[in-house]
């Protein structure tokens, strides 16, 4: 992996990328946290995805490891790891590489894992998650950034609040925050 795609973008954006050995060393520092399928990560400048990345793939090894073998159960908890993962980028380019390599990361666990039940409407609820989750912006402008946060109800249900960037960092309740109605998981992104 380039740590720089070009000197106008360093120049530009101040664009350099962490390279993979020092991602993973940084990550074992929190290595604990990392694996828990439920802790929540937010990369601030996520270029095309590096640590979002390779958080993915130790939460999916994690659930690999449990052998779950009903695809439901399966599909919730990839579903949980995936939806806890936020980044945000000022390069549309790095936003769409980051969205395809989590999919890639996701998809390639989940047909080895599910095989011919793998689905094809779960796919396409993960892709909305990702592009839900993956966004462009200025983290320097946090009142025009909006994260989504995707809650696990009863059976298939989920809930999702938006709030501003602003108002996690500041860790107060903010009137511009939204909420969506409960629907079925695999209703996700049906209706815009």
């Amino acid at each position: 992996m380039k740590q720089v795609k070009s000197k106008q973008r360093v120049a530009d954006h101040g664009e350099v990328f962490t390279a993979e050995r020092e991602v993973r060393a940084m990550l074992d520092l929190v290595a604990n946290e990392v694996i828990r399928i439920e802790a929540r990560f937010l990369e601030p400048a996520c270029g095309d995805g590096n640590f979002l990345v390779e958080i993915l793939d130790r939460k999916l090894s994690t659930i690999k490891g449990q052998s779950i073998d009903i695809r439901g159960e399966y599909e919730r908890i990839t579903f949980l790891a995936i939806s806890t993962l936020y980044g945000i980028d000022l390069l549309y380019d790095n936003v769409q590489e980051c969205r395809e390599r989590l999919f890639q990361v996701f998809d390639n666990q989940y047909t080895k894992s599910c095989y011919s039940q793998s689905s094809g409407p779960y796919r396409n609820v993960i892709r909305y998650v990702i592009e839900n989750n993956i966004i462009l912006g200025d983290t320097l402008q946090t009142q025009t950034i909006f994260l989504s946060e995707w809650i696990l109800g009863k059976g298939d249900m989920v809930e999702r609040k938006e709030c501003s960037l602003a108002s996690l960092m500041d860790s107060l309740t903010s009137l511009d925050n939204k909420e969506y109605p409960t629907v079925h998981l695999l209703d996700l992104g049906r209706s815009k």
